[in-house]
């Protein structure tokens, strides 16, 4: 039996870490920062890994929107090569298996919303994966199932994706919200450290439910992705807590750094379009509960919350929102501060210049440097506003490394 597995890309140039499949767990992989993928014909959940430490085998489902093939039909053959690999190999010699792809298509190669096969289990040793046509299911086939986990680039866990649709969403972040720690201290000592905040809490979230609520949870778990804590212990932890509570729920968990953890609208907008079978949330019933308000610090009675993020998601996707003490223990409303920038204060209405009459660009050479953290907007404001005015863009995203960008810019800026 194998102790791990692992996706490991073989192509030297584009090479990523090896991305770990954990036992008997559904990863989606496609076009991210960590397969380091950039076309966009590659969707961001292009194929489905299912690893058996078991028998040493991995289930490939191939659920992009663009098809696949084999043999260089269809797709760019060896584009993004990867092989699986087992810890420890399998002792007994496998069957040899085939080159497997990221795929890149043309849009003609689109499939059909109906297209559906069975899938096959893929036989895999530290050869490459089987992406026979035999072994291709072509379009992710939706099951009933609760209780699941399925891992989207290592980036968003999702539990009980498929849990009945509601319109009435009940939302909350996890810890400090629904579970506090059992040791007192600020952090969990480990995953075993937590209880439920409220004795209340449990009651009100099934009255919620009779009520026709559906119960949610949104939570950012960056120790994930810094090692801190296992992917299998969070999903553990989770399903544990909302044993506890005693009410069926679903849970979407941010583990990194990108669009995904909130206060950015990733988890929201994911839910929307994938957990919910497409039904409109009545965003006048819903609320979200979160405990990073922004509320300060009250002398010898609350230390300030650690950030805004909860307040600040739910003003981003638009719904009510509530502290816990608000909302399980019914107490008034404490102050709070905003930061001092709103971007939903501006007035986009305005010219982009000022004055208005600008001409941009101004001389026959010029180099405009964007400043800002990731995700702020700099390659879309390039994208929107600049390359049409005949810039040049020198992205390190896109072409690999400052060097580049360095060249890139030397080479378009000689007189």
């Amino acid at each position: 039996m194998a102790k791990r597995c692992f996706i490991k890309c073989i192509n030297k140039i584009a090479a990523h870490d090896p991305i770990l499949l954990e036992d008997k767990i559904s990863h989606i992989l496609g076009r991210s920062k960590i397969t380091k993928i950039k076309t966009s014909k590659c969707s961001k959940e292009q194929v489905e890994l299912t690893a058996n430490y078991a028998n040493f085998k991995v289930k490939y489902k191939h659920i992009g929107p663009n098809d696949g093939g084999y043999m260089g039909k269809a797709f760019l053959f060896g584009l993004h090569p990867h092989e699986i690999v087992f810890d420890p190999e399998p002792n007994e010699s496998l069957s040899p298996v085939a080159n497997a792809a990221l795929k890149e298509v043309d849009n003609s190669e689109t499939l059909t919303s109906d297209s559906c096969s069975d899938e096959k289990p893929v036989v895999a040793s530290k050869r490459k994966l089987d992406t026979s046509s035999d072994n291709i299911s072509k379009k992710l086939c939706t099951n009933s199932s609760d209780n699941t986990w399925e891992n989207y680039n290592n980036e968003l866990l999702v539990y009980n994706k498929r849990m009945k649709k509601c319109d009435k969403i009940a939302a909350y972040d996890l810890d400090g919200t629904l579970i506090t720690t059992a040791s007192g201290r600020v952090f969990p000592k480990d995953v075993n450290d937590w209880k439920i905040l409220y004795t209340e809490v449990p009651g009100k979230l099934k009255q919620l439910y009779k009520d026709g609520y559906k119960i949610v949870i949104f939570t950012n778990q960056l120790g994930v992705s810094r090692g801190k804590i296992s992917v299998k212990d969070i999903q553990s932890k989770i399903q544990n807590v909302i044993n506890k509570l005693g009410v069926s729920a679903q849970a979407l968990v941010s583990t990194g750094k990108g669009k995904y953890r909130k206060p950015f609208t990733g988890m929201w907008d994911f839910f929307l379009s994938e957990c919910n079978e497409g039904l409109r949330v009545d965003k006048e019933e819903s609320f979200y509960v979160g405990d990073a308000a922004g509320r300060p610090e009250i002398s010898k009675k609350r230390k300030k919350d650690h950030s805004s993020a909860d307040r600040l998601f739910a003003i981003n996707i638009d719904i009510q929102f509530l502290t816990p003490e608000e909302h399980f223990l019914g107490k008034s409303p404490l102050p709070y501060n905003m930061p001092e920038f709103i971007p939903s204060s501006v007035d986009d209405t305005v010219s982009l210049y000022n004055p208005a009459t600008t001409k941009v660009p101004k001389y026959p050479v010029e180099v405009a440097i964007l400043v800002g953290y990731p995700g702020s907007g700099k390659s879309t404001f390039v994208e929107k506003h600049l390359l049409k005015l005949g810039y040049i863009q020198a992205n390190r995203d896109q072409i690999g490394s400052w060097q580049k960008c360095v060249a890139l810019m030397e080479k378009y800026t000689k007189v």
